[in-house]
Parts: C-alpha cells; structure tokens; sequence
C-alpha cells in the first residue's frame, strides 16, 4: 500500500484542500456578483480576512465555512462535500509526522495531476534511492539529528509511490551532471542509475530524460525548477535554493517556466537515448568510476 494512503484515506494533500475550498467559495462570491466587502459584511469577517481564506493563507473556520454556504446557497450535495473538503483540510499529511511541514514541495505534489521538474545537480527526489537520499541529507543538513535524517530519508523515498498507475504524470529533465556526480561513492550511485533506468522502463506515466553536457546553453541554466498541475485548480511553479524554495502562483511565471521546460525537453535526449546515456555511465561507475576522476584532481 502506498505511503500516503491507509484504509479509509486516498492520498490527497490537506495544503491543496484548503486551496480547493478557498477557490470553491470564491467562485460562488463571485457568481452572485458580490465583491469581497459585500461577502466579508455578511460573513461577519473582514474583506482582508475572507481573502486570505479564498487564497488558502489562513484556515477557515467551520462556523464560517456553514455560514457561507447558507449565504452563498450551496446545495446539500456540495455543502456536504465542502465539510468534507475542511475535515480533510485541516488533517495532517503523512509526511507531517516525518518532520516534514505543510507548504512544502511535498505536500503540494501529493495531489497533483502531472510534474514537469529540471533538474540541475541532484536526481530529483521522487526517482532517488534510500542511500542516494541518505547520503545528500547528511551532506546538506550537517546539524541535523540522526532522527531527522531517517524522516527526511522516509519522505523522499515515500515518494516514488506517485508514479503508481493512478499517479500523477511525470516528466523528469535531469543534467547529465547530476548523472555524474559521485553522491556516496560508485556502489550507491551504480544502485541509483539503475534504479532511475528500472522505472523508466516499467512506469508508463514517467518519462525521463538526459539533458547531455553537449547541448550548450539551456534554459535552466539558472536553476531547477518544477511546474505542478492540479485539477481545478491553477498549476503553481516552483524553484529551490540552498535555504529555501519559492512558490510561483502568477500565470506570467508558469508561463515562462512551462516555456523554458519546453525547450529543455527539445534539447535533452529523447528517452531511449537517454536509458542509452545512464547504461554507458552506469557501466563505468560500476567497474570502479576511478580513473577519469583521478585524472583531473588537483
């Protein structure tokens, strides 16, 4: 059974409920016509609060959400579903327990319909082996406890679950780079090749590929980056620095992201040349990946 999922529970993400509700109760304001000041009068709220609650940025409370739907005249099969809807809400994502908190690129991608990510210098984390993980987190988060380390390892190898039958769409873009570079030596790396090459093979709704070292300038050249797509919901774009990543929500953005991904996949090799590409390097590390490095050390 998938991570996210127990018994009686699909796998859904509480942070995008709490977006669906608020883009829910937005479009019935806005089908009777009434601005923000006239619902928040009504509502007894301030018009500043009730935006924050149609954009997600502040939990609603149930009263209002009840007293919404009686101004608003939702009929009982929705008004039921939106109840639903704020219960889930306000639940904890499986990761939650894991260290991780809501917000995070985790909790958004746990519902989304596709995901387009570039990737500059890791593998990205949903195709990442348990060691692979391990060993970028005890190198990126040197002061973490041996417990947080285990979480973060837990939630990033969680993850390949999405690329179930019923998950969602996923186009990778990785740097040969990322290819490359010797994360916790040739053994762990020989595992993560391979592991990369075994769902690409095995799982339809994942396509990767290599963007080699002889394309020349690209389009990520300034970063990675990933676009999200939701149903009924706006698609949101993401970039991550060193201490932080930021959330992209203007369609200005999504657009130039989801422009600069078409060119990268126009650039990178196509997947059979690229499961041809992660052979070659997955060969050399596993016979030692000794000599070329030696070569060029100071």
């Amino acid at each position: 059974m998938p991570a996210w999922q127990d018994e009686d529970m699909d796998r859904y993400s509480p942070t995008v409920r709490r977006r669906r509700l608020g883009l829910a109760l937005r479009r019935h304001r806005e089908a009777h016509g009434w601005t923000l000041e006239d619902a928040a009068t009504k509502l007894g709220v301030g018009p500043s609060q009730l935006s924050k609650y149609e954009t997600a940025d502040r939990n609603l409370p149930k009263p209002t959400l009840l007293l919404a739907c009686s101004i608003y005249q939702i009929s009982d099969p929705e008004r039921a579903e939106l109840v639903d809807m704020h219960a889930q809400s306000r639940a904890r994502g499986w990761w939650q327990d894991l260290s991780i908190q809501p917000g995070t690129y985790v909790d958004f991608e746990a519902e989304a319909t596709s995901i387009q990510s570039f990737d500059l210098g890791l593998i990205p984390g949903i195709l990442q082996t348990d060691a692979y993980a391990e060993a970028i987190m005890s190198a990126t988060r040197p002061d973490a406890t041996p417990k947080q380390l285990e979480d973060w390892r837990k939630v990033r190898t969680s993850r390949v679950e999405l690329l179930a039958d019923d998950g969602p769409k996923v186009w990778s873009v990785i740097h040969e780079a990322a290819l490359w570079t010797m994360v916790g030596g040739p053994e762990v790396m020989v595992e993560q090749l391979r592991h990369i090459a075994k769902l690409a093979e095995t799982r339809p709704g994942l396509e990767v590929q290599v963007l080699p070292f002889t394309s020349g300038q690209y389009a990520g050249m300034e970063g990675s980056f990933s676009i999200l797509t939701f149903d009924e919901l706006p698609s949101l774009g993401y970039t991550e620095g060193a201490t932080s990543g930021v959330w992209l929500e203007k369609q200005k953005d999504i657009t130039t992201l989801t422009h600069a991904f078409g060119l990268l996949i126009s650039q990178a090799l196509n997947q059979r040349k690229s499961l041809a590409r992660l052979e070659k390097i997955t060969d050399w590390m596993a016979q030692g990946g000794r000599d070329l490095l030696e070569e060029v050390q100071p």
